[in-house]
C-alpha cells in the first residue's frame, strides 16, 4: 500500500520513504529532495545528488536488471495517490539494490562481462598481450571503465627513449546513459606510468545500447581494427609537442593559462609548476611543450588513484589545448602572454 504525504511531498510505504519515476518531473523531485527510494519490487534503491568525487570500485562483475517504473497518476494537472505503470524502467544492480539509471523499453542491459569478455578475445586476435588490467567503477556502479596496458610493444616520442610510451585501451560501458559500450585508445609513458590521453574518438562496440541487440554481435574485432588503424594519428600531437621547445617561464606562464580557461584549478596549478620546477624529474631535460604535458599527467597519476573520471576529463581537455598552443612559436607566445598582474617573468 502507497500513502502520499501532501505536506512533506513523499510517498510511503511502511517507514520508508517511496519515490517512483515520472520522467522529467520525478527527475527534478528527485534531485530537489535528494530522497532514498525503494522500487515496486522492494529493491532499495538510493536516489542522491552526486558528490563531485564520486566513491570509486574495482569490481565490474555485478549484474544489473530491468524493473518496471511506477509513478503517481496525474489527473487534471495534479498528482494523485493512485499509482500507476509507466513506460519507463529502472536499471537496478542486484547485489546492492541502487537504481543506476531510468531508461526507457529501447534501452538493453549489456554486462561489463560481457563488454570485458569480447574486448579481450579481440586482444588475443590482434596478438596484443594484456600488461595490466585496472577496473574503474563509479557512480555507485552506473559507469565503467576498464584500463588494459600492452607494455610488451613500444612507440617511441621524439629520438628520446625515455619518452617510449605503451599503448593503453580503455574500454567502457554504463547503465545510465552516460556512456555507450565503447573503446578509446590511449598511452602509459614506460619510464614513470604517467597516462597519455588520445585525441582519437571512441570507437563504438555497439553503436547504442537496444533491446533488439544481440550481444553475439558484438563488434570488438572491427572496433579493435579502428584502434590500430589510428595509432600512429593518436601519437602526432604528442610528436608536435615534443617538436615545440619553450623556456621554463613560458611553461610557468602556459599553465597559468590554463588556469585562466579554467582547465585546471589554482592549487592544482601550483602542484604541476612544482613539477615542471623540479630539476630532478624525469622530464626535466625536455623544455617543450610535451615536456609540460608530462608534468601535468604525472599530477593526473597520482590523482587517477582515486580520481579518475577527474583526472581523465582534465588530462583531454588540456591536451587539446596544448596541442593547439604547439602549433607555431607564435601561438606559443600568444598563449604564454598574460596580463602584467599574472605573468611570471625571468
Amino acid at each position: 500500500m502507497y500513502f502520499w504525504d501532501f505536506h512533506s511531498g513523499n510517498f510511503f510505504r511502511g517507514h520508508y520513504i517511496i519515490f517512483f519515476t515520472l520522467g522529467r518531473i520525478h527527475e527534478r523531485i528527485l534531485e530537489a529532495l535528494g530522497k532514498r527510494a525503494i522500487c515496486s519490487n522492494g529493491l532499495t534503491m538510493e536516489h542522491t545528488q552526486m558528490p563531485k568525487l564520486a566513491k570509486q570500485e574495482n569490481d565490474a562483475s555485478y549484474k544489473v536488471v530491468q524493473v518496471p517504473a511506477y509513478a503517481p497518476a496525474v489527473i487534471g494537472g495534479k498528482i494523485t495517490d493512485k499509482i500507476e505503470k509507466t513506460d519507463g524502467f529502472h536499471n537496478v544492480r542486484l547485489d546492492t539494490g541502487k537504481c543506476l539509471g531510468h531508461v526507457s523499453d529501447r534501452y538493453g542491459i549489456v554486462d561489463n562481462d560481457v563488454i570485458l569478455g569480447r574486448c579481450e578475445q579481440a586482444f588475443d586476435h590482434h596478438g596484443l598481450n594484456v600488461t595490466d588490467r585496472n577496473v574503474v567503477v563509479t557512480q555507485d556502479g552506473a559507469r565503467m571503465r576498464t584500463v588494459y596496458t600492452f607494455g610488451n610493444d613500444a612507440y617511441r616520442v621524439g629520438n628520446d627513449k625515455s619518452n617510449d610510451l605503451a599503448l593503453q585501451i580503455v574500454a567502457q560501458n554504463s547503465f545510465d546513459r552516460s556512456l555507450s559500450p565503447a573503446l578509446m585508445a590511449g598511452f602509459v609513458r614506460m619510464i614513470c606510468s604517467n597516462g597519455q590521453f588520445s585525441m582519437e574518438r571512441e570507437v563504438s562496440l555497439v553503436g547504442r545500447h537496444t533491446q533488439q541487440f544481440n550481444v553475439d554481435n558484438l563488434i570488438a574485432d572491427e572496433a579493435m581494427e579502428k584502434i590500430m588503424k589510428r595509432i600512429k594519428a593518436s601519437l602526432a600531437p604528442f610528436e608536435k609537442m615534443s617538436a615545440m621547445d619553450i623556456t621554463q617561464t613560458q611553461g610557468l606562464n602556459i599553465l597559468q593559462g590554463l588556469t585562466r580557461k579554467g582547465l585546471i584549478a589554482e592549487r592544482n596549478r601550483e602542484r604541476v609548476a612544482t613539477i615542471w620546477n623540479d630539476s630532478d624529474s624525469d622530464h626535466a631535460n625536455q623544455r617543450s611543450v610535451y615536456g609540460l604535458y608530462q608534468s601535468v599527467t604525472q599530477f593526473l597519476r597520482d590523482q587517477s588513484t582515486d580520481r579518475w573520471e577527474n583526472a581523465d576529463k582534465t588530462g583531454r581537455s588540456i591536451l587539446r589545448t596544448l596541442d593547439k598552443v604547439s602549433t607555431t612559436k607564435a601561438s606559443v607566445k600568444a598563449f604564454a602572454t598574460l596580463p602584467k598582474s599574472e605573468l611570471i617573468k625571468n
